[in-house]
């Protein structure tokens, strides 16, 4: 996948060539469309209302399973790695997440 700033395992770097996913009757063929991805950021608040933001936001849009997550609370050098891969970007990293 081209939106990979670093591949840290060969194997996943190899495998990333065949992940191509088809999309399942009535759903969108771009799960992400729906992203406004440059809607403006929030302005930086306590600690605790963004704790309950956060909270309620993940609740009602279910981010770590349907990957419908608000740009709003991430900086647009938002970073994201872990042993495979490394990826700058939010949107970057949902479109690597929705392809796996």
């Amino acid at each position: 996948m081209d939106n990979v700033d670093e591949y840290r395992n060969g194997v996943t770097e190899f495998l990333s060539n065949f992940m191509q996913r088809t999309p399942q009757d009535g759903e969108s063929s771009d799960p992400l469309a729906d992203i406004d991805f440059l809607a403006p950021k929030v302005a930086k608040m306590s600690l605790e209302k963004l704790a309950a933001t956060l909270d309620a936001e993940l609740y009602e849009r279910e981010w770590f399973v349907t990957g419908n997550v608000n740009p709003i609370y991430f900086s647009d050098d938002f970073q994201f790695q872990d042993p495979d891969v490394k990826l700058t970007g939010i949107e970057d990293d949902l479109e690597i997440i929705w392809w796996c």
